[in-house]
């Protein structure tokens, strides 16, 4: 029972490690993605074309 009991506290210490480690990369991606649109935005606003970065 022990030997149990070990397993379900070491998945849950794992469990927890990895949500924040996804937690984290989320917010990177989510940081690299609101800086590339806002760069490509810019780019396609001096040069024009519409919002959706499409040339007309």
């Amino acid at each position: 029972m022990q030997t149990c009991y070990y397993l379900s506290r070491a998945a849950d210490a794992i469990l927890t490690k990895m949500k924040i480690f996804f937690g984290a990369l989320r917010l990177i991606v989510d940081q690299f993605e609101v800086t590339s649109y806002q760069t490509v935005n810019t780019q396609v606003g001096e040069s024009g074309g519409n919002k959706n970065g499409n040339e007309i």
